[in-house]
């Protein structure tokens, strides 16, 4: 159970990161939105992807998963 432990903690720290700082932050205009937008790239959509793999409450969920993006990341990566 500790990969799924390890992601419940990564989903609770991306949520803090989104609801804390990326959403007040572009609310209130401190900076510019294209700055908030390059700061904090993408993980709103990450926080949403791993709240979906943590919602399967399986470590076998998890762990087919998490095979199937580290095959495509590797062939991603090895393509660039």
């Amino acid at each position: 159970m500790q990969m799924y432990d390890t992601e419940k903690s990564y989903v609770e720290a991306l949520k803090n990161l989104v609801t804390k700082y990326y959403l007040p932050m572009k609310d209130k205009a401190v900076i510019s939105n294209d700055l908030v937008n390059d700061i904090f790239y993408k993980i709103p959509e990450i926080h949403i992807h791993h709240t979906v793999l943590i919602a399967f409450h399986s470590f076998e969920y998890i762990y087919f998963f998490s095979g199937i993006f580290y095959f495509s990341f590797s062939k991603i990566i090895s393509m660039g």
